[in-house]
């Protein structure tokens, strides 16, 4: 799936602890469901650290419904991940960045790897990563479904 680079760089994650709003708003931006300018999540997220991807399951936002999807196996994530780029869809995963995670929007796969980005609070340039197979564990992930 192609990835409009255009959106990403535009995007901005606007505090610390918003990466999770900010992988939504940039799967709603990528899906040309909001503007470029939309920044609504993470004005209300501001920088909450106790959040998880449980604030979104089940959330309708502009005609997108998110599912949180958890207690999978590691190959059961894989494969759902897999079924959802087939079915050209983007998916939020959120990865291991230092100490901490970062959520990042699989967007596509490379060989056996996939492909996903992100945008760093503070950084205006956005992290393309090829590697992600080996950073992934049993976690929690970020479906959509248009409805």
């Amino acid at each position: 799936m192609e990835i409009d680079k255009k959106v990403v760089e535009y995007h901005i994650q606007k505090d610390r602890y918003s990466c999770i709003p900010s992988a939504v708003e940039l799967v709603l931006k990528l899906l040309k469901k909001v503007p470029l300018n939309y920044y609504e999540l993470q004005d209300i997220w501001s920088n909450k650290q106790n959040g998880s991807f449980a604030d979104f399951d089940g959330k309708t936002i502009e005609n997108v419904t998110f599912t949180r999807r958890y207690n999978l196996t590691l190959k059961k994530l894989l494969e759902v991940v897999d079924e959802e780029l087939k079915s050209n869809r983007f998916v939020i995963i959120p990865l291991p960045l230092g100490s901490e995670a970062h959520c990042y929007v699989i967007y596509g796969k490379d060989n056996d790897d996939y492909l996903a980005v992100a945008k760093l609070w503070r950084n205006p340039y956005p992290a393309f990563i090829n590697n992600v197979k080996k950073r992934i564990g049993p976690i929690d992930i970020l479906t959509y479904k248009v409805v």
